[in-house]
């Protein structure tokens, strides 16, 4: 049954029985697993509970003994919450670090090729882990989203962006088997290629998106899907995947897909919109980059002067 309203498909074909592997041991390394990325994540609010009960007083004179020991402790836990945040900005570092390595250490099979393997198995437990730590680096990259930098984030964990393309998708992607052409736009909140468990096993394929094609808001683009250039995908749409085919220049709607026969079409000047002048595009770096850095930088001045 697919799609919206509901319609039956057909039977699906018949993979056997679910795999069986070492699932009592995965499910405990996925326990500790969580358990201490939440303990990581809980460190950071420490400090900040202890500054409550001793926070820094402004004016201290020497007739005051309390006052002096409540600065002297508040001063204290001010270098434990900076030193707390430094430990923060580490484990951002080597979290990135690790989900930076995957392409090389967790991707399975080549880039190109069709992947399955047990849903109770060492490696889904390598997809698995994967995915946690891109869910605690999303905390500290959020802001990305709808920046030229997002783009660079996501070639930094193996996807593959051509030249001009942006992508305002931040979650449910699976980066290192994603390819964007040239001057692709993705809206937001868009699945791109995660990958599908059917009876215990995981499947997982590229997806590939051609030039000039633009992907709307809440569409899911199944792992397979092959868009051509020039492609429109509306929003909520599920474009057909598993080798079907598709020609330039159509325009999809829908779930299950229909083509539209025909769109409006503005005649602008390629540099108004796909290809900006290099100046343009150093403006938008500046002014992005900044807004993130004072972001970051209000955030923790508002903790540190708790």
């Amino acid at each position: 049954w697919a799609g919206a309203p509901i319609s039956f498909m057909g039977f699906r074909q018949d993979i056997g029985s679910a795999p069986t592997g070492a699932s009592g041991m995965i499910g405990t390394l996925q326990i500790l697993w969580s358990v201490l990325e939440k303990a990581l994540e809980a460190s950071f609010l420490v400090p900040f509970l202890y500054m409550l009960r001793a926070a820094p007083v402004p004016s201290v004179t020497e007739d005051d003994p309390v006052a002096i020991r409540r600065y002297a402790a508040g001063t204290t836990l001010l270098h434990v919450t900076w030193l707390s945040m430094a430990l923060q900005i580490g484990l951002f570092c080597a979290r990135t670090c690790l989900v930076a390595g995957r392409k090389r250490l967790f991707l399975l099979g080549g880039l190109h090729e069709k992947t399955t393997y047990p849903l109770r198995s060492w490696a889904f437990f390598r997809r698995w882990a994967v995915d946690n730590l891109m869910d605690s680096l999303a905390v500290h990259t959020k802001q990305l989203r709808g920046t030229l930098y997002l783009p660079l984030w996501y070639q930094l964990m193996g996807a593959s962006i051509g030249h001009h393309a942006e992508i305002s998708a931040f979650e449910n992607v699976c980066a290192e088997r994603l390819i964007l052409g040239d001057q692709v736009f993705v809206a937001d909140d868009v699945m791109l290629g995660m990958p599908n468990v059917d009876n215990g096993v995981v499947t997982q394929q590229s997806v590939f998106i051609g030039d000039r094609t633009f992907v709307g808001n809440n569409s899911v683009v199944e792992g397979g899907t092959h868009l051509p250039q020039d492609v429109l995908v509306g929003v909520l749409t599920l474009p057909p995947s598993q080798g079907a085919t598709m020609a330039p220049g159509e325009t999809l709607l829908g779930c299950p897909p229909f083509r539209v026969q025909k769109r409006a079409e503005l005649s602008r000047h390629a540099r108004s919109t796909y290809t900006p002048p290099s100046w343009m595009v150093a403006v938008r770096y500046v002014v992005e980059g900044v807004g993130f850095l004072l972001l970051q930088l209000s955030m923790a001045s508002c903790f540190a002067l708790l």
